[in-house]
């Protein structure tokens, strides 16, 4: 039998020489000593064997005194006695770290602009340090007057560092599927598949998810009071049922804010639904005499949960008993009425603003 020749893969494999290693390392310095420490030898075979007295010897190391007492006396008995193996030389002690040793990495980047940045930095005009979150309906949104009241406040609120997040909505509810809004916004197909576009527990979590408010201001309710939503819902619509999804939004509100590991406690406001005149324009939103009696129990249930869900429930009612549509502000002087209200009840929670003055030049 002829014997084949040797392949390519029965030769064995070149080592593979290791890559240089590329880019930046940072150096690792430690405080631990390490100095040198001489091992000693190991001992001889036959040394093993000696007397349990001169292994005691051995041990004790004692003072030199000691040590060169017993090594006259281990003379003067050698000349006397047979031979013994010398003593072996005590071993060094070797250096333990310490128990707390600090490793520090130093990064020498002269690139690195943080290592001239301050620690703490003063905030100036202008700089925000967080965001505040308006959501709410029609009232927030401005539907009969155009102005939307939260942006009235958006100076005041820069001043305190906080930047102005308003997501409104007109005929959003809190807890009702409204598929008659969205006909009235001219949205059929919307209206055909779901109404839940407009129910304002249903996308809260979305809007405040896209955001990291520390302040919150709600301002949900009245539309869940009108008679076709309440003909709609299979429970019947009572205050004691808004008052519950009013504290299940503040509950989900705060598991929002806890997964986002805000720092600090996050703020809520509630804005209570405003007292509501039978017009011809609120007749034709769909509100009658059993939404008044709604909203008359509605706001003193509301007011008792302050100390309960630790918020801010702020009563517009002075404010909407001037609005000539009975329900919602309908000039632009009505809104800076709410807007100065809603900032006169929030003042208190917010940071402290920044001075007008003029801060001074930094030295060059």
């Amino acid at each position: 039998m002829t014997r084949r020749p040797p392949r390519s893969y029965d030769k064995p494999a070149l080592p593979i020489p290791p890559r240089p290693r590329v880019g930046f390392v940072a150096p690792v310095v430690m405080n631990v000593d390490e100095r040198a420490v001489e091992t000693p030898e190991p001992m001889p075979r036959r040394a093993r064997s000696t007397s349990s007295a001169a292994m005691e010897a051995d041990r004790g190391g004692g003072a030199e005194s000691s040590s060169q007492s017993s090594s006259s006396t281990t003379s003067t008995s050698s000349s006397s006695s047979p031979s013994k193996p010398a003593p072996l030389a005590k071993p060094a002690k070797r250096l333990k770290p310490e128990a707390g040793y600090v490793i520090e990495v130093v990064y020498d980047d002269p690139n690195d602009l943080l290592q001239e940045a301050p620690k703490h930095k003063s905030r100036r005009n202008g700089e925000t340090t967080g965001e505040i979150l308006f959501y709410g309906d029609d009232v927030m949104f401005g539907t009969g007057c155009n102005q939307c009241y939260p942006e009235l406040l958006r100076d005041r609120l820069l001043r305190c560092g906080l930047r102005l997040v308003c997501n409104a909505l007109p005929g959003r509810t809190l807890f009702s599927p409204d598929a008659q809004a969205a006909l009235a916004l001219g949205m059929p197909d919307v209206a055909c598949v779901t109404g839940d576009i407009f129910n304002g527990a249903f996308h809260f979590g979305t809007v405040f998810s896209s955001h990291s408010p520390h302040f919150v201001v709600l301002a949900l309710g009245t539309n869940d009071l009108k008679r076709p939503l309440r003909e709609a819902s299979a429970v019947a619509v009572s205050a004691d049922l808004v008052v519950a999804h009013v504290t299940r939004l503040v509950a989900h509100c705060r598991n929002l804010a806890t997964g986002h590991c805000h720092e600090g406690r996050l703020r809520i406001v509630l804005i209570a639904p405003p007292p509501i005149r039978l017009t011809e324009h609120a007749r034709a939103l769909g509100f009658d005499e059993t939404s008044l009696a709604l909203v008359d129990a509605l706001r003193p249930a509301l007011f008792a949960l302050r100390g309960r869900l630790d918020i801010v429930v702020v009563d517009v009612g002075a404010e909407a008993a001037r609005w000539t549509n009975g329900v919602c502000p309908s000039t632009a002087a009505m809104a800076r009425e709410l807007a100065d209200a809603v900032w006169a009840a929030i003042e208190a929670e917010l940071p402290r603003p920044m001075s007008t003055r003029k801060s001074r030049k930094e030295p060059a």
